[in-house]
């Protein structure tokens, strides 16, 4: 399930408690998704969406592995993966860069996460979705991704900052139930 980010009680990358999204009603529950929140708060000043410009790597630390820069492409829009980090290729299983989001193995969470992409963009604002999904391989896939909006010109999406915390499992790992609810805001995640 996916809806908007607000931040009750995210931390930010040095630690520090963040103010909450007015009129949101889902928190990100891993560190990374909450840590990346915060640092693309930090970086609005005064626009609806910072610039790719404003996005620095070496000041994310150790979330950079669960970061993902896509591009939007066209109208309707597609999303092409610019940059997966390491830690998500591992999980996932695969390099995704370079390659457009539709034609990646996402099993049963593909529509749902293109839409949290679509709805990032036309609403300029960070959404959330936790999945867990089969691949083809018959590996499960269990992760919650932000989506944050990112604009060149300060009011058009061009490009979503995304951290994903994956966990991969293999082929021989027991199913999990597809969320159809948001995670309880303060639920745990695997480590």
């Amino acid at each position: 399930m996916s809806d908007d980010a607000t931040a009750a009680g995210p931390k930010s990358l040095n630690g520090n408690a963040e103010p909450s999204l007015a009129g949101a009603s889902t928190s990100p529950t891993t560190p990374v998704a909450q840590r990346l929140l915060s640092y693309w708060r930090s970086k609005l000043n005064g626009r609806k969406a910072p610039r790719r410009e404003d996005i620095l790597p070496e000041e994310l630390g150790d979330i950079l592995p669960w970061v993902i820069l896509v591009d939007v492409v066209g109208a309707p829009p597609r999303f092409r993966v610019r940059l997966a980090g390491t830690g998500v290729v591992r999980e996932y299983g695969a390099e995704m860069t370079g390659q457009f989001l539709d034609a990646l193995d996402l099993g049963a969470a593909l529509d749902r996460a293109l839409a949290d992409h679509r709805r990032a963009v036309r609403e300029c604002r960070p959404v959330v979705g936790t999945f867990d999904f089969r691949k083809q391989d018959g590996r499960w896939v269990t992760y919650e991704r932000i989506s944050l909006p990112l604009s060149a010109d300060g009011e058009t999406v061009n490009m979503l900052l995304c951290g994903a915390r994956m966990h991969g499992a293999g082929a021989q790992a027991t199913s999990v139930q597809f969320r159809d609810v948001p995670r309880s805001v303060g639920a745990k995640w695997p480590k």
